[in-house]
């Protein structure tokens, strides 16, 4: 199978990885034969790419979490929230539970995947499933800084709770409102809180609501800030893949993300996901297969020639790198 974007021309193509709705419902199966109408529904609910079969099955595709898994953790994170609008208050031990949740069954295979195949059937939801993959990422990079359990579940909770001012208080204002809320009981570490509070700020001190600078900025909210705008740009008409995010996150590194952070974060995320066909240095093309763990840029390449297949690791092909995505 290989992942293309989605678009009229995959009309005849066979659907290799099964679609969901955040109401937990089986959408559209794998095996499923695309249409013009099938394709404009599917884009309608927010999935902008797809995996289809290509006649081989090199990899299996392998989730950083599993659909149902993830769609019962939005679902459960929208309860919380709907209680925290009402009451103005919210419950440490329940969003510890959801964070312990997540963390218990995040896949970090070195040839995992955060793929979006749960489409939305409204907005209703965008705020949780944003807070979610928001989180998920913050614990990819948390594992590899080899964070102690209790911090990492500190930076997860941060995560999850990083718009929810959001509920309360519109645009900038959303950072002091999402703050405020936790400070209000003492169940939350101040760590978790100031993640929140400094998720906005930005290295060359152009950020809000302090304008802090370089190291004034918390650590949690600096994690937090990269991982926001990763995940922003993967939704919506004009999602990207994960190497032109990547490549927009490093032309901003430097004013709004930390050095440092920014290496931990791009280590942690594979640029090139398996699956998709890329073009060499060289001008061969071929497909992501298998990731080389650490080294995101690095990935083992399938070439077919005459009919031969091929298999070229970047990681000890020096010579050699990824020239470009292939767009289908």
């Amino acid at each position: 199978m290989k992942l293309v974007v989605l678009n009229k021309k995959l009309d005849g193509e066979t659907l290799a990885v099964a679609l969901y709705n955040t109401n937990g419902i089986l959408y559209m199966n794998k095996g499923v034969i695309l249409n013009e109408i099938a394709i404009k529904k599917i884009q309608k609910m927010g999935i902008n790419t797809v995996y289809v079969e290509d006649g081989s099955d090199e990899f299996t595709l392998q989730q950083v979490i599993d659909p149902s898994k993830k769609i019962t953790i939005i679902r459960k994170l929208n309860e919380k929230f709907k209680i925290a609008k009402k009451e103005a208050a919210i419950k440490y031990s329940e969003i510890e539970s959801i964070a312990n949740e997540l963390i218990e069954n995040i896949n970090l295979s070195e040839n995992a995947f955060l793929f979006n195949n749960i489409g939305k059937l409204d907005d209703s939801l965008n705020l949780e499933i944003h807070s979610i993959d928001v989180a998920i990422l913050t614990l990819m990079v948390g594992i590899n800084k080899n964070y102690s359990g209790s911090k990492l579940l500190n930076l997860c909770i941060s995560a999850l709770l990083h718009d929810v001012g959001k509920l309360f208080k519109p645009g900038k204002e959303h950072v002091n409102a999402g703050y405020k809320l936790l400070k209000k009981t003492n169940d939350f570490p101040s760590t978790t809180a100031i993640g929140i509070l400094h998720h906005h700020e930005r290295v060359d001190g152009k950020g809000y609501p302090e304008g802090l600078e370089e190291d004034k900025i918390y650590e949690f909210g600096k994690i937090i800030s990269i991982c926001d705008e990763y995940a922003n740009l993967t939704y919506g008409e004009n999602a990207y893949f994960p190497l032109e995010i990547i490549e927009k996150i490093t032309a901003d590194t430097n004013q709004k993300y930390d050095f440092t952070i920014y290496k931990d974060f791009t280590a942690s995320i594979y640029c090139y996901p398996n699956g998709i066909r890329v073009s060499l240095t060289n001008g061969i093309e071929g497909k992501v297969i298998m990731q080389n763990k650490g080294f995101p840029l690095r990935p083992v390449i399938q070439v077919v020639i005459k009919s031969k297949k091929y298999f070229v690791n970047l990681l000890s092909e020096n010579s050699l790198a990824i020239d470009k995505i292939l767009i289908e």
